[in-house]
């Protein structure tokens, strides 16, 4: 006669747990215990996770703050660049003679500069140069030199000048020229609207290459246009001068030849 089994209750003291999954006959063999069914884990195991899951979200948030760096100083670079490359204001002129200075920094030097440039009176062409109403007694060797058209304001007249620096007398940052540029403004306490920019050397030859130059000619190198008029104009300031010389004495006599100054 068939009839149901009676389930046996636990002893006193002992709980009847979860019902575990049938063991296989290898774990039955081995006398392990079952695997855990796959997904659900052990409580030891979810903080294990976690933790590695937080690490690696601050590994993701440590290189975005890097790439959000690299991008802050391309863009910083870009701007340099830019001001390194525009053309037109004394400031920027400034910034491509001294390039030891920071270019988003003027110097002084460049303030006083920029200050004291007549920029509307500076866009008047100029045809020709004209005689000094300011010059050096003698030429000096090794000198840096400036032709400068200024205001007079005793005269209430533009005027231009010849002026020449021993390099010992220039101290202060930034190119020669600009340094004997700002000491000539502070000088006479003027505005200037037009600047080429020379050096005489040992034998008191005239070299034409100046950072100066580039407000009045666009380039360093002074043209053969302004060159040999400069030196014919150094040369008659007195009989000490007529030692100065050219580059190019051939060219010198050519480009005077019916050209009145």
């Amino acid at each position: 006669m068939w009839c149901k089994q009676k389930r046996e209750a636990p002893e006193p003291g002992q709980e009847q747990g979860p019902s575990k999954a049938p063991a296989t006959q290898a774990e039955q063999a081995s006398g392990r215990e079952p695997a855990p069914k796959p997904g659900r884990g052990t409580a030891t195991e979810r903080p294990r996770d976690r933790e590695t899951e937080n690490k690696r979200e601050r590994a993701r948030e440590r290189e975005r703050e890097r790439e959000r760096e690299r991008e802050r100083e391309r863009e910083r670079e870009s701007k340099v660049s830019v001001s390194e490359m525009a053309e037109g204001s004394g400031a920027e002129v400034s910034t491509r003679c001294d390039k030891v200075n920071n270019a988003t920094q003027p110097t002084d030097t460049q303030t006083t500069i920029q200050k004291h440039w007549d920029e509307a009176v500076g866009r008047t062409t100029i045809s020709r140069l004209q005689p000094p109403k300011i010059y050096p007694k003698e030429p000096k060797p090794n000198s840096t030199g400036l032709y400068i058209r200024y205001y007079d304001k005793i005269d209430k007249a533009h005027c231009y000048a010849v002026a020449l620096y021993d390099p010992s007398e220039l101290p202060g940052s930034g190119t020669l020229h600009l340094r004997a540029l700002e000491r000539f403004i502070k000088e006479y306490d003027c505005k200037v609207s037009f600047c080429l920019g020379f050096a005489l050397d040992e034998k008191l030859m005239v070299k034409r290459n100046s950072c100066s130059n580039v407000k009045a000619t666009g380039k360093r190198e002074m043209d053969d246009k302004w060159y040999f008029q400069l030196v014919h104009i150094l040369q008659q300031l007195g009989r000490r001068f007529t030692d100065v010389t050219s580059d190019d004495p051939s060219g010198l006599a050519v480009a005077m030849q019916g050209m009145r100054i």
